[in-house]
């Protein structure tokens, strides 16, 4: 465990150095609130500190978990046809997708090269972006047709999971935060 009161000291003796008080002469209260302004973004950090793990990156807590299928097979509880017929859904929408996507980058780089000429032709220029927008719109298709499978397949306990996952999803940014602050316990649910 890093020792605060170390960590405070070093602070201090860091604000001394820069001699702060002779930049924006200041009331020994004022003083005291910038240490702790300063202070408290270490003091929150400490723990990570003390373990070794200064990066604490979401790379890091997700590789000891099993790959994003088998994470939600196990939190859907899928019996096995169900999990046999959600390979199936992920193989079809990955194959789709990836032939659309070699698309689309195909048409971007046409798009690169006419927009790279002298003069690029405006009809030209206005039917590649068409063709880009259409493959946009048949990912988007692809992907609406796998989630309403994927739902289709569902009863209806994993389908109240789903639901309640998709309304947490706008909370993730914020979710990370508060682990990395240890002001909810990693990997798990707060407990107020």
């Amino acid at each position: 465990m890093v020792n605060k009161k170390a960590v405070c000291g070093v602070l201090s003796t860091e604000l001394a150095k820069l001699k702060l008080e002779r930049i924006t002469p200041m009331k020994t209260g004022r003083k005291r609130r910038l240490l702790l302004l300063l202070t408290l973004p270490w003091l929150w950090a400490a723990p990570s500190f003390a373990s070794g793990d200064t990066t604490r990156t979401a790379a890091l807590e997700e590789a000891a978990l099993p790959p994003p299928p088998e994470l939600v097979a196990a939190f859907l509880e899928l019996s096995e046809s169900q999990r046999t017929q959600f390979q199936f859904l992920l193989h079809n929408v990955v194959e789709s997708t990836n032939t659309l996507t070699r698309q689309r980058l195909a048409l971007e780089h046409q798009m690169q090269e006419l927009l790279g000429s002298e003069t690029p032709d405006p009809t030209s220029v206005g039917k590649l972006f068409l063709d880009i927008h259409n493959v946009q719109q048949q990912v988007a298709q692809v992907l609406r047709h796998f989630q309403e499978s994927f739902r289709l397949m569902l009863r209806p306990d994993q389908l109240e999971k789903v639901q309640a996952v998709a309304g947490a999803a706008p909370l993730q940014p914020f979710m990370r935060a508060f682990s990395i602050l240890h002001l909810i316990p990693a990997g798990s649910q707060p407990e107020f």
